[in-house]
């Protein structure tokens, strides 16, 4: 009997000794995962429950990024790894356009939510007609890839000249020529637009008035002189007459009064037009276009507005007379007159001596 009780004793006093509770059942138990009790040789933490989804996981571990669990309040999202472009980033955040990091389903992230760069605030390459102003690459751009609303589809302003008829234009034939079809401010040319259609107007003074010299067709008028002619598209005006015209001028302000009525001193440059101007000399000496007035001996047709040309090889000099003479003894003559003979020969005379003129408009 004593040797059981020290048997019993030796065993009550031996399962004590291991750590085991003699008291009752309750005592006897071990330490598990979400009982409560920490077990720091066993445990990383133990909050007493089973929720998964806070800082102490069902087995134990404390809740970290890239475990696959999510913490809620303090992860956005956890897939388990440090992939940072899956979606979900290595610090437990969503992947969001313009946090610099790109993702699978973005074609560009750049950090920022600007819609002037190379990158829209939706992570997609800027593009012309996507809607944004890229700034140093794009004029404009209005969203859209119409091609005549004012932002090409390129994305720079349409301009007039472009070859681009836009809404506010009548036509745009791709330059700045002033003479054709269309002007340079891509208005239709018309007549009496005050600008000449080369090939379909005659003249063109801005208006459609007749007896102005160029009438409502844009046909020249031939009406200035006492005498007028057309021919081969030239209007010839006689101006003044030796009978008592009182319009006489000298040659400098011949050529002045010619040149205002968008015309020159006549050039005769061949027979044939000093044929067809012949009648105008009939009884009228008068002023043509001929002179050596800038520099002696060097004699040179004026044109008016369009310049001057040098003496071709036509002349109709009067050489029986010793034309040209640079008016005999005067040692004047710079300015050049036909006859009024009948013959038109041409002879020199002082620029200053007032005379009839003849002026030739084109």
């Amino acid at each position: 009997m004593f040797a059981r009780l020290r048997l019993g004793f030796f065993a009550v006093t031996s399962l004590a000794a291991l750590g085991w509770a003699v008291a009752g059942p309750a005592a006897c138990s071990k330490n598990v995962c979400s009982d409560g009790n920490w077990d720091p040789d066993e445990e990383d933490c133990d909050d007493g429950n089973f929720d998964d989804n806070d800082a102490c996981t069902n087995q134990c571990k404390v809740n970290v990024c890239g475990d696959g669990i999510l913490h809620v309040g303090v992860e956005e999202c956890d897939d388990g790894n440090a992939v940072p472009d899956d979606g979900c980033s290595a610090t437990c955040t969503v992947g969001e356009c313009g946090d610099g990091v790109l993702q699978d389903s973005e074609m560009c992230d750049d950090g920022n939510l600007s819609n002037t760069d190379a990158c829209s605030t939706e992570c997609q390459d800027a593009r012309c007609g996507d809607g944004y102003l890229q700034i140093g690459t794009e004029e404009c751009d209005d969203g859209n890839e119409i091609d005549n609303d004012g932002c090409r589809n390129d994305c720079t302003i349409a301009v007039c000249g472009d070859g681009l008829v836009q809404a506010e234009e009548e036509c745009d034939d791709g330059n700045l020529d002033d003479l054709d079809a269309c002007l340079n401010n891509c208005v239709a040319a018309r007549c009496g637009d005050g600008v000449l259609e080369l090939g379909v107007e005659q003249c063109d003074d801005g208006n459609l008035v007749n007896g102005d010299g160029c009438n409502a067709t844009c046909e020249v008028e031939c009406y200035e002189g006492v005498y007028n002619l057309i021919a081969n598209g030239h209007c010839y005006m006689l101006n003044g007459n030796n009978q008592g015209g009182g319009n006489q001028r000298s040659w400098f302000e011949a050529r002045q009064r010619c040149v205002a009525i968008g015309a020159h001193l006549v050039e005769i440059s061949d027979a044939a037009e000093q044929a067809t101007v012949a009648p105008l000399f009939v009884g009228n000496q008068a002023w043509i276009g001929l002179s050596d007035w800038l520099q002696e001996g060097s004699f040179f047709w004026d044109l008016g507005a369009a310049g001057a040309t040098p003496l071709g090889a036509y002349t109709n000099w009067d050489v029986n007379a010793g034309e040209p003479n640079n008016n005999g003894v005067n040692g004047n003559g710079d300015c050049a007159y036909a006859a009024g003979n009948g013959s038109g020969l041409w002879r020199d005379e002082s620029c200053d001596q007032q005379l009839n003129y003849i002026c030739e408009r084109p």
